[in-house]
């Protein structure tokens, strides 16, 4: 069922704009990539991190998708990383689950985006306003968090978040 695979809508922005590989990630690394994409998945293992950190450091471009696999790994979900096992290649620490927005148990309404930053990579872009968000991924409130944040929500929650590592 391929409108069910979390790849198909990623590949289907990509494609007319970029080659599209498949494969393992220490693979990938391998050859000269400019864009790594990795869907929805929880922990990365140690030769995984590795292999990507590297490729990070060195300049490679990684863009991960937070999404409930990835969001359950936190305190609550007892599946806490310990120090030596820690997602190095997230920007921000994630909170365990999610925020759903409207529905009977919710508070709030579905949210547009906010505006994009002048200053920031989407800068220049128009939020259509039909991208509304109806769940999201939390980050954990930091001193950091502000500096990290790509794009938010008309809240001010981040949606999009990054660092730079390395080149």
């Amino acid at each position: 069922q391929p409108l069910l695979a979390e790849p198909y809508f990623v590949e289907r922005a990509l494609r007319p704009f970029a080659e599209i590989r498949r494969g393992r990630i220490v693979d990938l690394v391998e050859a000269p990539l400019s864009l790594l994409v990795i869907t929805d998945r929880g922990r990365l293992d140690q030769a995984e991190q590795a292999a990507l950190l590297a490729w990070v450091e060195q300049g490679g471009v990684l863009l991960r998708f937070a999404g409930p696999r990835l969001a359950g790994i936190g305190p609550e979900s007892g599946l806490e990383l310990g120090p030596e096992e820690e997602d190095r290649l997230l920007p921000v620490q994630l909170r365990s689950g999610d925020r759903q927005l409207g529905g009977a148990l919710s508070w709030s309404e579905p949210l547009p985006l906010a505006p994009f930053p002048p200053d920031g990579p989407f800068a220049g872009l128009e939020v259509s306003e039909e991208a509304i968000v109806f769940r999201q991924v939390l980050a954990e409130p930091s001193s950091s968090l502000a500096d990290a944040t790509l794009a938010s929500l008309a809240d001010g929650t981040p949606i999009v978040t990054g660092r730079a590592i390395g080149e």
